[in-house]
C-alpha cells in the first residue's frame, strides 16, 4: 500500500511540474524591447513594484551599487535589474533580491489600458538570465519555478520515519 500511495504521489508531481511547465510556454512569446534602466519600467509596472508606503521604486540599474546581502547601507535599494522587457500589452522585470537568501526574481504583467497593470505570474530562481532567449528557457524548463509553487518531493516520507524521528526529538 505505501508503495502504491509513493508511485501515485510521485505521478501526481510529474503531472503538475509538466502541465506548469505546459502553462509557463508561452509566458513571455513576442518581440519584446529589451530595458536594462529602471527609469525605462513602464509606469503602472513600477507603481506595482513600488512597496507599500513608498513614493517611488526604489532598484538598482544593472552594474550600480546596491544591499546584496543581509547588511544593509541605509541608501542603498535592496533589488537590483538584471533586464525588463514590454511587448504590447505584456511587461517583465527580472531582479535579483538582496538580504539573507539573495534570490533572483521574474515578475510578469498585463498592461491595462487605464494605466494600471496587472501581476500575471511571478518566477523565482538560484541565478540571473543572461538574456531574454535564457529566460524563456529557464522559464520552460523549470529552473525559473512559479513563486509559491511547491517542490515535487523527492522521496515521500513514510508514517514510520515520522514516527522515529519524532521519538528521537523527545
Amino acid at each position: 500500500m505505501k508503495n502504491i500511495l509513493r508511485a501515485v504521489l510521485l505521478l501526481l508531481g510529474l503531472g503538475c511540474t509538466a502541465l506548469w511547465a505546459q502553462q509557463n510556454q508561452h509566458l513571455l512569446d513576442g518581440a519584446f524591447t529589451t530595458i536594462t534602466d529602471v527609469k525605462l519600467i513602464p509606469n503602472p509596472v513600477k507603481q506595482v513594484l513600488t512597496p507599500q508606503g513608498s513614493s517611488h521604486l526604489e532598484m538598482a540599474n544593472p552594474g550600480h551599487p546596491w544591499n546584496a546581502g543581509c547588511v544593509v547601507t541605509v541608501l542603498l535599494p535592496q533589488q537590483r535589474l538584471i533586464f525588463a522587457g514590454v511587448s504590447g500589452e505584456k511587461a517583465f522585470v527580472h531582479y535579483e533580491q538582496g538580504g539573507r537568501a539573495h534570490m533572483w526574481y521574474v515578475k510578469v504583467f498585463k498592461l491595462q489600458p487605464n494605466q494600471t497593470a496587472t501581476l500575471l505570474w511571478t518566477g523565482v530562481s538560484g541565478r540571473a538570465a543572461r538574456n531574454l532567449d535564457e529566460l524563456r528557457s529557464m522559464i520552460t524548463s523549470g529552473a525559473i519555478r512559479e513563486s509559491g509553487r511547491p517542490r515535487v518531493p523527492s522521496r515521500v516520507p513514510t508514517p514510520a520515519r515520522r514516527g522515529v524521528a519524532s521519538t528521537a526529538r523527545r
